[in-house]
């Protein structure tokens, strides 16, 4: 899930979480400005802690994706947890809304991220840009021999 998507959802589980715990001094736009804060930083968070793994290994991901999830999970819940107790300053909120904000993250990774399944190899992704290359000069040929083709037409009619 993208922040576009995970944005939305995360506000109406905070909406929800408010409602069913109702608060005093937490307003709906403070909802809407932790969510955001929440969930951005978290992404940026996330891709600082993948970029080392996937680069380093030559990868668009990590290969050891179970312990960078759970790295992950560990930094969202002190973000949101830091986010909350600063929007409420009680502690009760701030666990539910941590919780709620955290529910909305794991439903995310486990949809969309599988962090269970390992990234491609580098053998893979060797294969794949070798079949994309291929493709691609299979491609420049068809369209070098069309233009030839046009070129001999239009010099045949000229004469």
């Amino acid at each position: 899930m993208t922040i576009v998507e995970r944005f939305p959802v995360s506000l109406a589980v905070l909406a929800v979480g408010a409602w069913v715990v109702p608060f005093d001094a937490v307003r709906f736009g403070t909802l809407c400005l932790l969510a955001l804060v929440v969930v951005v930083l978290a992404d940026i968070c996330e891709m600082l802690m993948e970029r080392p793994f996937a680069y380093r290994q030559k990868l668009s991901g990590p290969t050891i994706p179970v312990p960078v999830t759970v790295l992950e999970l560990a930094v969202f819940v002190l973000i949101a947890s830091v986010g909350s107790w600063v929007v409420s300053r009680d502690a009760r909120t701030t666990i539910v809304y941590a919780g709620c904000l955290l529910a909305v993250r794991v439903a995310a990774m486990l949809a969309s991220d599988k962090p269970w399944q390992a990234g491609p190899s580098q053998q893979e992704n060797d294969r794949i840009a070798e079949q994309l290359h291929q493709a691609t000069l299979d491609t420049m040929r068809e369209i070098r021999e069309e233009r030839e083709a046009k070129l001999r037409e239009w010099q045949r009619r000229r004469r």
